[in-house]
C-alpha cells in the first residue's frame, strides 16, 4: 500500500510538472490583437522609486492585485569599476562523457545552488534549454541534465554555440568598464568581438522600437534590457507561476517596462517556470523556483 501511494504521488508530481508553463520548448499561445500601450498603467507605473542595493545597483519591485501582476527590476550602472560578471556554466563546469567523450550535456543548477556557489550579489537565469534526449519533455522537467539552446560564451570561451533566430546580450570590457550590447540574431560574425554573450529567446524592444508578436502568452519572464549608451543594464523578472497573485505578462508588455525604465534596446531570456532573479543574495519572488536551470548571469560589486 505504502509503495502504491508512493507511485501515485509520483505520478501527479510528474502530472503538475507537465503542465507547468516553461517558455522553453512549451509555449501556451492565445491571440491578440490588443495594443499594451492601451492598459499599461495596469502593469507598469509612470516613474521607478529605485532603491539603492548596492554602489552601482538599484532595485524595484511593482505589484498590481488587480490585475493581477507582480515583477521585479534591477538597474546596473556598467561603468562601475568594481563591477564583476559571474556566469554557469564557466571552466568549473563538468560536462557528461558518453563512450569517452566529452558530450554537451551538464548537470543544471538550481538558483539557491547557484546563490551559494557563486559570488554574486545579483543574478537571474539566461537560456533556454533541453533535457537529456535534447528535449523538453516531462522527463527534463523531472531530472537536471542540461544542455543549453543558444549562445554561451563567458571570458572569451564558447561553452555552448550561438543559434540565429535567437536574441543575445553581450558585454564589452574597457578601461571605462563595461558596455552592454542585446543583438537581435545570433551569428558567428557578430558575436567575434565580444568576450562574454548570453543567449534568450527573442528582441523585444530595438531602438526604442517595441517589436510585434503575431501571437502573445501571458506567462513569468525573465528579461533584459540596455540604455542608448550601452552602459545601463536593466534586469525584470515578473512572477507567474501563482496566477492567483500574477497572470504573468507577454513579450509587448515587457517591451513597455522596459520602454518606460529607460532601455533602447531590449530581449527576452527562458521563462515559465525557469524565471529566477535574486538581489543582495536573496530570492526576490514571491515563491521559490526550484528547475534545475542551465545558465545564470551574475554580477558582483
Amino acid at each position: 500500500m505504502i509503495k502504491l501511494n508512493k507511485l501515485k504521488a509520483f505520478a501527479l508530481l510528474a502530472l503538475l510538472l507537465a503542465v507547468t508553463s516553461c517558455s522553453t520548448f512549451n509555449h501556451k499561445f492565445e491571440q491578440s490583437s490588443e495594443d499594451p500601450l492601451l492598459y499599461q498603467n495596469l502593469y507598469c507605473p509612470k516613474t521607478f522609486d529605485w532603491k539603492a542595493v548596492s554602489e552601482g545597483a538599484w532595485y524595484f519591485s511593482y505589484c498590481n492585485r488587480d490585475f493581477p501582476v507582480k515583477w521585479h527590476a534591477v538597474k546596473i550602472d556598467l561603468s562601475n569599476p568594481n563591477l564583476k560578471i559571474h556566469a554557469f556554466p564557466d571552466s568549473t563546469v563538468k560536462y557528461i562523457q558518453k563512450d569517452g567523450k566529452k558530450t554537451e550535456f551538464f548537470t543544471g543548477l538550481r538558483p539557491a545552488d547557484f546563490n551559494s556557489s557563486f559570488e554574486s550579489d545579483i543574478f537571474i537565469n539566461t537560456s533556454p534549454f533541453a533535457g537529456k534526449d535534447g528535449s523538453w519533455n516531462i522527463w527534463a522537467k523531472l531530472t537536471s541534465t542540461r544542455k543549453i539552446i543558444g549562445i554561451h560564451k563567458f571570458e572569451g570561451i564558447e561553452f555552448a554555440p550561438p543559434v540565429q533566430s535567437y536574441a543575445a546580450l553581450c558585454f564589452l570590457r574597457s578601461k571605462e568598464g563595461f558596455s552592454a550590447h542585446i543583438l537581435p540574431a545570433q551569428t558567428k560574425e557578430s558575436l567575434v568581438e565580444f568576450e562574454y554573450a548570453f543567449g534568450g529567446f527573442f528582441s523585444i524592444l530595438q531602438d526604442g522600437v517595441i517589436q510585434p508578436f503575431e501571437y502573445i502568452s501571458h506567462d513569468s519572464r525573465t528579461a533584459c534590457g540596455v540604455s542608448k549608451d550601452k552602459k545601463t543594464l536593466y534586469l525584470l523578472v515578473v512572477e507567474g507561476e501563482q496566477l492567483s497573485k500574477s497572470r504573468g505578462l507577454s513579450y509587448p508588455e515587457c517591451a513597455v517596462i522596459f520602454k518606460v525604465m529607460g532601455a533602447s534596446d531590449a530581449m527576452q531570456m527562458d521563462g515559465g517556470g525557469s524565471a529566477s532573479m535574486y538581489v543582495n543574495r536573496k530570492n526576490v519572488q514571491s515563491y521559490t523556483v526550484r528547475r534545475y536551470n542551465a545558465s545564470f548571469l551574475g554580477f558582483s560589486f
